[in-house]
């Protein structure tokens, strides 16, 4: 009986793998068609705290796609006479499936995973060019209001995380939004040492609401308006929670003017990394996170698991079917990661009002040089302070570079 239950399984997912690329094209063509009718234009604006509902529900991690009811196309009434801006998980769907990406996303990983070629795709690498060209930005504004006398720029009182902020030129606040092992508690200290409010474990909020996400998303903005700098946004437990890639419509909401920073790794290291630490590797395969793609053997098994409570699977226990998860492979990894990258640069060209920083975690002098122009330079003046390229270190490191 276990056995031709087993091959009932097989043969559904097969037969759902077989069309699941339509299914995909289906998805997209449907979210292209509704945005293109003169009715989309003229939907009034229901920003995402009034929707009743997550992007992050809408999601089908089956094809990595999204389809929006037409009410919620338009979260902030930011159209022209052409189109509406996409939201965020839109542009998600577009850097997975689009032609824009695919090459880099498949045979140019595949190449560089595998040791076929040296050439590094862009999406590992941080863009350092646009993060100077952001530098020499402050560098003029600041210039600026020197000149013109600027009250943000005269002595303000010391000791003080709200005086501070004014002072800065980038607007507070901060968001890492790079993933986990990537130096978040470098980030941390860093943010703590030039004298901002900063906060390292919002995953203290996401693991004791995950069944709620609603009510996840008010308790973490009700909880962490007073940060300067949020340093770790994602919880990696249970399903997974990343509001750097699920919730990027809702923080703009609440943060229309924050400033985004997302370090880098040598992409094998990272991988590398994430095996040693506590079995995040392993965690990483029960997560349902929108970008991480999945084979459909993968979701079989992963689906098979999360239903066990509701709809056990006769002669198998939960920690076998538990076992019988995959593991993702490096090069699966490596999609995600890449994805997720070039979501961060398209939701930030698509929403300019947000400033994105990269940063090498590797490059010592390069970056504590960036981040001195970019912050400390704007304190010079606090003796308190003492700003100094030491700000900028590597903590929570132990062998191995495991950051």
């Amino acid at each position: 009986m276990l056995l031709l239950l087993l091959m009932y399984l097989t043969f559904k997912f097969q037969f759902l793998r077989k069309f699941n690329f339509d299914k995909i094209i289906n998805n997209i063509n449907s979210t292209i068609s509704t945005r293109n009718t003169t009715d989309t234009f003229n939907i009034q604006s229901i920003p995402p705290s009034k929707m009743g509902i997550l992007y992050d529900d809408l999601w089908d991690h089956n094809t990595s796609t999204i389809i929006i009811p037409k009410q919620f196309q338009n979260p902030f009434g930011e159209s022209t006479a052409e189109r509406t801006k996409p939201t965020s998980l839109e542009i998600l769907q577009s850097v997975l499936h689009g032609k824009q990406y695919q090459k880099e996303l498949y045979q140019e990983i595949d190449d560089y995973m595998v040791g076929n070629t040296s050439n590094v795709p862009k999406c590992f690498l941080p863009d350092l060019q646009t993060t100077r060209a952001l530098v020499d930005e402050v560098i003029h504004e600041r210039e600026r209001r020197k000149r013109e006398g600027n009250q943000q720029q005269q002595q303000l009182p010391k000791s003080s995380s709200v005086t501070l902020s004014d002072r800065l030129v980038l607007h507070t606040k901060f968001f890492n939004v790079g993933f986990p092992k990537v130096g978040s508690t470098t980030l941390y200290e860093y943010f703590r040492c030039i004298g901002l409010l900063s906060d390292h474990n919002s995953f203290n909020i996401w693991k004791d609401t995950m069944n709620n996400k609603r009510l996840a998303h008010a308790n973490w903005f009700y909880f962490y308006q007073k940060y300067d700098a949020l340093l770790q946004l994602d919880s990696n437990f249970g399903t997974g929670y990343y509001p750097q890639i699920s919730m990027l419509d809702e923080l703009h909401e609440d943060n229309p003017n924050a400033t985004y920073v997302f370090n880098f790794r040598p992409i094998k290291d990272w991988i590398a990394s994430v095996k040693r630490w506590n079995d995040l590797k392993r965690r990483f395969d029960f997560f349902q996170v929108p970008g991480l793609m999945m084979s459909q053997e993968h979701l079989k098994h992963l689906y098979l698991f999360q239903s066990y409570d509701k709809k056990p699977t006769p002669g198998m226990s939960k920690s076998e079917l538990m076992h019988a998860v995959p593991e993702l492979s490096s090069n699966e990894l490596a999609r995600w990661w890449c994805g997720h990258v070039n979501h961060i640069r398209e939701y930030v060209r698509e929403y300019p009002s947000h400033k994105l920083i990269e940063l090498d975690l590797y490059d010592m002098q390069g970056t504590s040089d960036i981040l001195y122009d970019l912050f400390q330079a704007d304190i010079h003046n606090d003796d308190n302070l003492k700003p100094s390229t030491s700000c900028w270190g590597q903590f929570n490191n132990n062998s191995h570079r495991s950051f």
